[in-house]
């Protein structure tokens, strides 16, 4: 027979003056049916369990245990430590046979503070550390009196093992701390994950463990920030080395090169000088001063002696918080004439400085002057293993500028140089060169690159040939000169003359209609590709250009002279000739309203083909309108001739009848043969006077006569 499996995840949690004990249910409940719990308790003053539940409640998941008597003897008072232990019990069927699992055993010390919930605890990152804060708990029955705060970057110790005194990397280690603030700043952490824990504490005891984690954020300036080597000196108090701008002897002091070979550094734009560092025999301290305030500005970074670490989040700050001091060992070995190589870097384990002295890219561009807009020019296909590149420019261009762009980032540098020999510039990677000059000629410039072990380089030549200075051409002849005309500035433009075009003769004139308001003129330069144009009206104010050969923008057209300037500019840009076309637009006209006859005619035949001969309608005069004639019968056919009065403008047609529309007739010629009628015949001839609203009928009465019939 199989006994059941124990209670899972058994606690006890302690409160005021009691304790709540919870689990869960059994894996298994073995052979027989789950039958409940059996609980226990001993006090510290018990010598044996006392029996507090037989429980047949097998689904029972907590039983809250207030002070109470057990064995006759108080027990869960504030401030008592307490063993509780727990079994399952199954049964078979409804006798009276039991089977029991092991007892677990948990011990609580009663009253001690409530854990700090879960979600309470926000771990916030900042530049190494780490800002805690929490919600106070329950004191259960006594005040909190304070927090335990404790922090490791180990990934391999347990949440709950016990404090250590080393670095954060090898155990858990407490911030020092005191009061009941809930919150805390844990500091002078690397950029790696961390753990933390928190607990409550009081009269009592300590409440358990809340557990975050957070990784501190690595500050924003290089990795390395400065690096220098110290020789170090004997200063003038007692057992202390170093260097100090404060000594006397010249020698001692931090700005000397050959005693600190480097004292200043840059971050975020605020230049930082290093004027003393002290370190003492016993017991080693070590003191930096600075010409700012070092009281955060540099958290993240580290003093590096050596490979030993001395975090600026942990110093001590003194003299204006300008000035950092560590407690020690590092420079308890000291004396005269030591070399001591230092650095301000965000770790101080060695290192391999890479050999990487490649470019990545490499472009040039060029401009007309060291202000003026640089613009890309080829040197070639650019590839890390070729080191040198050609290119040719034109004689205006002036400056050159060289873009390089390490392969290695953040480590190697680089600088540029013209010629083969001087010091060299130096550039940010990716970034344009400051404007180099450009002699006529072969120009060599060679770009630098220095890996980060700064000794090994590797130089890339660009040899830049700007060419000799070309003469210009100063023919500022036109080779064509064309008009066109037009009634709107959109209308279709037509050619008119101008006269006879001579790249010698400058000055043209022409005449267009009124209802021409619109010019355009077509220029063709003689030094075709190298010559520009332009034209304007009149004779000041700016030239709009002309594409050569093409025509230019619709000038408008006043009534009367317009003088249009067409000017060449030679190759040259200085000299100039001007072509003049003054276009005359003639004034409008009033339009006559003659619309009479000067004469009228007629003639008739024996067919539309026959011969046509006059006969009389009436004597003719302008202001008669009405006409009247009779023909024999074997006339078929007449014909009209209307002469106008206003010759050239007015016109004229013909009708037969009173109704239809009119045959256009040529003044002072006959109309066509048309068809007599026997009896009476209407033809009416309208004149039309040139402003085309004014008309004027004549009338023409012709009578055949009818056929005569033989007796």
């Amino acid at each position: 027979m199989t006994p059941p499996s124990v209670p899972q995840n058994v606690k006890a949690i302690p409160g005021n003056n009691s304790v709540t004990l919870t689990w869960e249910a059994p894996s298994s409940s073995g052979t027989w049916t789950a039958a409940g719990f059996d609980i226990v308790v001993k006090g510290p003053t018990h010598t044996r369990f006392g029996n507090i539940l037989e429980s047949s409640d097998s689904t029972l998941t907590s039983y809250v245990f207030n002070k109470a008597l057990v064995d006759n003897i108080e027990t869960g008072v504030n401030g008592e430590v307490t063993e509780f232990q727990i079994r399952a019990v199954s049964r078979q069927g409804m006798t009276s046979n039991y089977l029991f699992s092991s007892w677990v055993t948990v011990t609580v010390t009663v009253g001690v503070p409530a854990a700090i919930a879960d979600s309470a605890l926000t771990v916030t990152p900042g530049v190494a550390k780490l800002d805690l804060s929490w919600t106070a708990p329950s004191g259960n029955g006594s005040a909190v009196s304070g927090y335990d705060v404790h922090a490791t970057s180990s990934t391999s110790v347990a949440d709950d093992a016990a404090v250590q005194t080393g670095a954060y990397s090898a155990g858990w280690k407490a911030v020092s701390r005191s009061g009941t603030t809930a919150s805390q700043s844990i500091t002078g952490l690397t950029n790696t994950a961390h753990r933390v824990r928190v607990r409550a504490k009081n009269t009592h005891g300590n409440g358990d463990w809340v557990l975050g984690t957070g990784t501190p954020t690595a500050p924003t300036g290089p990795a390395t920030l400065w690096s220098g080597t110290l020789t170090v000196k004997a200063l003038t108090d007692n057992d202390i080395f170093g260097c100090n701008n404060a000594e006397t002897a010249q020698a001692s002091k931090c700005s000397t090169a050959s005693t600190l070979t480097d004292d200043d550094f840059t971050l975020s734009g605020t230049t930082w000088e290093i004027t003393r560092v002290l370190g003492t025999v016993s017991p080693g301290d070590l003191t930096v001063r600075f010409n700012n305030d070092v009281q955060t500005a540099l958290d993240g970074y580290n003093v590096c002696v050596g490979t030993t670490a001395l975090a600026f989040s942990s110093a001590s700050h003194t003299g204006s918080n300008n000035q950092a001091a560590w407690s020690s060992t590092v420079t308890s070995g000291w004396s005269a004439g030591d070399t001591v190589s230092l650095r301000i870097a965000t770790s101080c384990a060695q290192q391999t400085r890479s050999t990487n002295a490649n470019l990545s890219a490499l472009t040039a561009g060029s401009a007309t002057s060291s202000t003026g807009t640089f613009t890309n020019f080829s040197i070639g296909t650019f590839g890390a293993a070729t080191t040198t590149y050609t290119a040719s420019v034109a004689n205006a261009r002036t400056h050159v500028k060289l873009t390089p762009t390490v392969a290695d980032t953040g480590k190697a540098t680089v600088g540029v140089r013209k010629g083969t020999q001087g010091s060299f510039t130096t550039v940010t990677s990716g970034q344009a060169s400051s404007a180099l000059a450009l002699d006529v000629g072969a120009n060599t410039f060679v770009v630098r690159v220095t890996a980060e072990d700064t000794t090994r380089t590797k130089d890339y030549t660009v040899t830049v040939t700007r060419r000799a200075a070309q003469t210009l051409s100063t023919n500022a002849n036109l080779s064509g000169l064309t008009a066109g005309s037009s009634t709107s500035s959109t209308g279709t433009f037509t050619d008119f003359s101008i006269g006879t075009f001579g790249a010698s003769t400058t000055t043209y004139t022409a005449s267009v209609a009124n209802d021409q308001t619109h010019v355009k003129l077509t220029p063709t330069v003689a030094d075709t590709g190298k010559a520009t144009v332009g034209v304007r009206k009149g004779t000041s104010g700016n030239f709009s250009s002309v594409t050569d050969g093409t025509a230019s923008g619709a000038l408008v057209l006043d009534v009367g002279a317009n003088t249009l300037v067409v000017r060449v500019t030679a190759e040259d840009t200085t000299r100039t000739k001007d072509y003049t076309v003054t276009v005359t637009r003639r004034a409008a006209q009033t339009l006559s309203t003659n619309a009479n006859l000067s004469g009228l005619t007629a003639g008739s035949s024996t067919s539309s083909t026959g011969t046509f001969t006059n006969f009389s309608i009436g004597t003719f005069g302008a202001s008669t309108t009405t006409y009247t004639a009779s023909v024999a019968n074997a006339q078929t056919h007449v014909k009209l001739t209307p002469t106008v009065a206003d010759t050239g403008k007015a016109t004229v047609g013909v009708r037969k009848g009173s109704q239809g529309s009119f045959t256009t007739v040529t003044s002072g010629q006959a109309s066509g043969a048309i068809a007599l009628d026997v009896g009476s015949n209407t033809l009416v001839v309208r004149v039309t006077a040139e402003d085309g609203s004014t008309t004027k009928d004549y009338t023409v009465t012709i009578t055949r006569q009818a056929a005569v019939q033989n007796t």
